[in-house]
């Protein structure tokens, strides 16, 4: 039998730290949380994160083998992976430092919203909603706002239900308040958290599950506590 050596070029990513001897000091020195620390790239970081093997193999053999450097982006992984999983992650309502107003007009209603537009057969997330919500951000009084699959609002106060391109409104997510809504940190890929609130649906979910929370990215659940669930960002 005759075995045949071929030498072929490492491949390079823009800005990522990828010598083992560095990031071990690092982690030495409390730099980084650990070896799947998400700003790295690790294959166990990148699982943790979300990154499904089909996609990092897809990744890696497009860069083809030669025996010059290449050098891809973080952007070249997440395009890869993005096509596996979007098709296929539930979305749910996240709102990061929710603020609450009160829509003036509105009586409230029980709505329906899809785990997936394009998927329907995943099913529907219920919601029992009145006329206070939390929001993710300040709201201009001059500006027409549209929560998504419920209705349009000015400075507070109800206008119409559907869409209505007339009115040229801005599309946000919301949260009914509620004694339900769940808590919820998300460790970022710069290594530090943000917080807030997440509809009761996530509770059903398992250690692992891939999720996209809608306008803000998508995630994976890291940690199931008593009080908090604690996801990880993959990627927008």
């Amino acid at each position: 039998n005759v075995t045949s050596t071929y030498e072929f070029a490492r491949f390079n990513m823009v800005g990522i730290l990828s010598s083992g001897r560095t990031i071990r000091e690092k982690i030495k020195k409390k730099e980084l949380k650990g070896w799947d620390d998400p700003r790295l790239t690790t294959l166990v970081a990148l699982r943790r994160r979300g990154f499904l093997p089909d996609a990092i193999k897809d990744f890696v053999v497009s860069t083809g083998i030669s025996k010059s450097e290449s050098t891809m982006t973080w952007g070249d992984l997440i395009i890869k992976n993005k096509r596996k999983i979007d098709a296929v992650a539930s979305r749910y309502f996240f709102i990061e430092n929710p603020k609450k107003i009160e829509i003036e007009g509105f009586k409230g209603k029980d709505v329906e919203v899809p785990l997936h537009m394009d998927h329907l057969d995943l099913g529907v997330r219920k919601f029992k909603v009145k006329n206070k919500f939390y929001v993710p951000e300040e709201l201009s009084k001059r500006k027409y706002y549209r929560f998504m699959h419920l209705f349009n609002f000015k400075n507070g106060k109800f206008v119409s239900e559907g869409l209505d391109r007339s009115l040229d409104a801005k599309l946000i997510h919301w949260l009914p308040v509620s004694k339900d809504l769940v808590k919820v940190r998300v460790l970022m890929d710069d290594g530090e958290y943000v917080s807030g609130l997440a509809e009761p649906g996530v509770k059903k979910l398992k250690v692992g599950d891939l999720i996209q929370f809608e306008r803000f990215g998508f995630v994976r659940l890291d940690k199931k506590g008593k009080d908090k669930l604690e996801f990880i960002f993959t990627h927008k």
